[in-house]
This record gives structure tokens, sequence and C-alpha cells, in this order.
């Protein structure tokens, strides 16, 4: 169980929200319920527990959908069109068919040992 200055941060951040919504909706059962809220919430710790929960669960829910997105998008708009300028201005040379190179010297231990 987290602590009483968790519970009440969360309880103030609720209070915050509840605030907010008031300012655009402007719906007087906002400050009234949210008002009751508040003041339950401070006397009753299974309440600020919930409380807790709730912002728990809507964090991790939002994290989970955020991520996703923000990376995405940093990806598709940042990362891929300088890989494609990149590649644009930097035009790679013709490869031979194969990559094997052969060694043309007497193996001794003393190439197996330091090879570079």
């Amino acid at each position: 169980m987290p602590g009483d200055r968790v519970l009440n941060r969360d309880l103030a951040v609720t209070g915050l929200s509840l605030g907010i919504l008031y300012y655009y909706f402007l719906r007087p059962e906002i400050l009234v319920l949210g008002g009751l809220y508040l003041l339950f919430g401070l006397f009753w710790r299974k309440l600020k527990a919930a409380n807790h929960r709730f912002w728990k669960i809507l964090t991790r829910i939002l994290q989970s959908v955020t991520s996703p997105l923000l990376f995405g998008a940093i990806f598709f708009l940042v990362l891929m069109p300088i890989g494609l300028l990149y590649r644009l201005w930097h035009k790679k040379e013709d490869r031979k068919d194969s990559t094997f190179s052969s060694v043309d010297q007497s193996i001794d231990t003393a190439f197996f040992e330091v090879p570079w």
C-alpha cells in the first residue's frame, strides 16, 4: 500500500482534474459531487486507495497507447526521411559477387593467436 503522501497527491490531482472539468462544462453538479468526493477522500483511506488505483490504471492505459504513437511518429516523420535523404546522396558502390577473400599464406600457430 502506498504511503499517505502518495495518496494525498493523487487526491489533489483528482481535485485539479475536477476543477478543469468544471472550467470547461460549468455544471454545478461537478462542484458539489467533486467537493463531497474530496471531503470524503480526506478522511476515508479506502477511498484514497481506490482513487490511487484509478490513476495508476489510467496512466498505464495512456502509456500503452501514447508511447507507440509517439515513437511511430518520430520514426516516420524524422528518422525515415533522414535515412531516405542519406541513401539518395550517398550511393553505394557496386559490390563484388562474393565477399570471400582467399588467404594465401602458410598457416602456423602464430596466425591463430593474433589474427588481426
